[in-house]
């Protein structure tokens, strides 16, 4: 199976019968078994990351997320998918059992992230503020950091019961 993570500019890809844009923060999930044709659009540069899984689980996963939905998927702001990758990419190379344990765990997350984005394109949330979600961006990169709620309305310059009751909401 192929997780296509776009980053940066775009692409075609035709999958089977179907022709997809590849465009910034998507991503594609594919069976390998139908033959795929990648082409550059236009002279547009692309950056994309590309995960190869296999594994006794992967055919569930995969039609699992891709059932109701296509094969390519917006990700939505919140998403981590990137730094999900990231990860990945840093524990690549020689590796200890230990290693392989969080490189398990880490596919895991990417595949359930998927699954989390499908839930959210079949049944949109509310419009999530804008200061919210860069919160939740800042949580994600500094998650080992002590953090005071005192600090965040200072410096999203919101009322810290506001932004309390807004993450109850949303």
């Amino acid at each position: 199976y192929l997780i296509l993570y776009t980053k940066e500019g775009s692409s075609l890809l035709t999958y089977g019968d179907q022709t997809l844009t590849l465009m910034p923060q998507s991503i594609l999930l594919v069976d390998c078994h139908t033959s795929l044709k990648l082409e550059l659009k236009q002279s547009t540069l692309w950056k994309a990351d590309l995960l190869l899984l296999n594994g006794s689980h992967m055919k569930a996963y995969y039609e699992f997320i891709t059932s109701q939905t296509q094969y390519l998927f917006a990700l939505s702001p919140t998403s981590t998918m990137d730094s999900l990758i990231q990860k990945l990419y840093d524990l690549v190379g020689p590796s200890s059992l230990m290693d392989e344990f969080i490189i398990s765990k880490i596919i895991t997350d990417i595949l359930t992230e998927l699954i989390v984005n499908k839930e959210h394109q079949l049944h949109p949330l509310p419009n999530i503020p804008k200061y919210l979600l860069q919160i939740k961006s800042y949580f994600d990169k500094e998650y080992a950091s002590h953090i005071s709620l005192d600090e965040l309305a200072a410096t999203y310059q919101v009322n810290k019961y506001k932004i309390v009751r807004d993450f109850g909401t949303y």
